[in-house]
């Protein structure tokens, strides 16, 4: 009867010595996940994975790098994708003005040089401007004479003479250059237009990147008119909030 309640004992001690680890082992793991958080992924209160969030910084330096890669970096492609077909369309359209602007100008030079004896090297701009605007050096001469502007005149056996066949020649060149003129003032316009898509997408890249955090971003554009010493002060201000 001793020697069956001592075979007992034995078999149960040995069942539990298997289904329990010993404590050097759990004190291990203990250690293990203390001091290397970082090789466990982020869990949430149900055990699923946090996804990273998003720099706000970053997205915004990204879009006024060039529109919608912040918004692409945000996971908001949908939305970035106008931004960045509008920047290739102004940027087409730059092109285009700029090299339409070159060849109306360069022609118009060309028709000057064939009618007018015009001499197109080391000429600056305003020479350009007054051979459109006076038949010959001759008339532009005597007009600056009669306004008292001998400084500006030029003299007619040097390399700046010109002497249109006819009026409409003059008029025909003149219409040229105002419209290579203009075509390069709307490089201004576009220039301005490139600048304020890269602005948009930086603040569209902002608020992507703090809804992706959960931390929706909001920013308010107001008009301020204040009276200051009997003078009225006008300007703009463009607040940004977030919830903490």
């Amino acid at each position: 009867m001793k020697l069956f309640t001592v075979l007992v004992f034995t078999f149960l001690h040995c069942s539990l010595a298997q289904e329990q680890p010993p404590s050097f082992l759990i004190a291990r793991d203990l250690f293990l996940r203390q001091a290397t958080p970082s090789l466990a992924s982020p869990k949430n209160n149900v055990g699923l994975p946090v996804e990273k969030k998003k720099s706000v910084p970053l997205a915004v330096a990204l879009s006024l790098l060039i529109p919608g890669l912040g918004e692409w970096y945000a996971d908001n492609v949908s939305s970035g994708q106008y931004f960045l077909l509008t920047e290739s369309g102004l940027w087409l359209t730059y092109l285009g003005f700029d090299t339409y602007g070159t060849w109306v100008r360069d022609d118009a030079r060309q028709y000057a040089q064939a009618n007018a004896s015009v001499s197109l090297n080391g000429k600056d701009e305003k020479y350009f401007v007054n051979i459109g605007n006076f038949l010959s050096v001759d008339d532009y001469n005597h007009t600056r004479l009669i306004n008292r502007q001998t400084e500006k005149m030029y003299l007619p056996a040097t390399q700046y003479y010109w002497k249109w066949n006819n009026e409409q020649q003059r008029l025909t060149y003149r219409t040229m250059r105002i419209n290579s003129d203009l075509a390069f003032n709307n490089l201004k316009f576009i220039g301005i237009g490139i600048g304020l898509n890269h602005l948009a997408s930086a603040i569209n890249a902002a608020l992507s990147a703090s809804s992706q955090n959960n931390n929706p971003l909001s920013f308010r554009l107001e008009l301020l008119h204040n009276a200051l010493g009997g003078r009225n002060s006008q300007g703009y201000s463009l607040t940004f909030s977030t919830r903490l």
